[in-house]
Parts: structure tokens; C-alpha cells; sequence
């Protein structure tokens, strides 16, 4: 009987260890993506139809090294959009491994390509992370 009352407490220990082990995970939120907050565009303010436009964007991403760009999102049009635009999402990670180099992270120039344009005023909208949007405007020639 005894044998029996052993076994039983080993497994329940085993069975309290793993449910412990498996409450300690992290969880996959807690470090989501965040829009960066653009302060400036740089490109070229007329381009040929048949030209490539390069945009670089340029904002602080973060206030140690853990922070870094992710990726651009070009956003969908909606209907009341400007027809020949195109919206931009601006998206910085945090990676926080508990040891951050102290230095502002930067985003030094990280730039998207376009081209395939229509003549007249071609409209670049930036998403602010306060729902606020940037804009330039690049004028298109045939």
C-alpha cells in the first residue's frame, strides 16, 4: 500500500512540475510590432513616367538597442483615397533580451522603391503612429 501512496505523489509532483514548467513561458505578445514615428522623407521632387522614385524615410525607432526597423506596409486604397498615392505604414520590433546596448536606435535612411507612375502629382502618405499622416508630393512628368 505504500508503494501505491509513492507512486501516486511522484506523480502528482511530475504532473505539478510540468503545469508550473509550462506557466512559465513567455507570450508571444509581449513584445508586438509598433508603427515608428516618421520626421522626415527624402527624394526626388519630379521624376519621368518611366523613372524610378527612391523615398528614404527617417525617424527615431527606439530608445535603446533592443528596438529595430521591422518593415514597410504599403496600406490598402479605400474609397475617397487619392487615386495616384500611395499610403505607408513605417513598423520598428522590440526585442528585449534583458541586455539593450544603451544608444538610440535611428532610422537612418531605410528606404522603398517606386515606379510605374501616371502623369501629374503623385502623393506619399506616411501613417503616424498617432493616426496623424505625413505627406510628400512628387510631381510626374511624361
Amino acid at each position: 500500500m505504500k508503494k501505491n501512496a509513492f507512486i501516486i505523489s511522484v506523480i502528482l509532483a511530475m504532473t505539478g512540475l510540468l503545469v508550473w514548467s509550462s506557466g512559465c513561458k513567455k507570450d508571444d505578445d509581449t513584445n508586438p510590432d509598433f508603427l515608428i514615428k516618421i520626421d522626415s522623407l527624402v527624394f526626388r521632387d519630379t521624376v519621368n513616367v518611366n523613372d524610378t522614385l527612391f523615398i528614404k524615410f527617417y525617424g527615431t525607432v527606439g530608445p535603446n538597442g533592443c528596438y529595430q526597423f521591422s518593415r514597410f506596409e504599403q496600406v490598402p486604397y479605400q474609397d475617397g483615397d487619392v487615386v495616384n498615392s500611395m499610403k505607408i505604414k513605417v513598423w520598428g520590433k522590440l526585442e528585449d533580451t534583458g541586455n539593450c546596448p544603451d544608444q538610440i536606435v535611428y532610422l537612418d535612411g531605410a528606404e522603398i522603391i517606386v515606379n510605374g507612375f501616371q502623369p501629374g502629382n503623385f502623393n506619399i502618405f506616411v501613417i503616424q503612429p498617432d493616426g496623424s499622416i505625413m505627406n510628400g508630393l512628387v510631381f510626374v512628368t511624361e
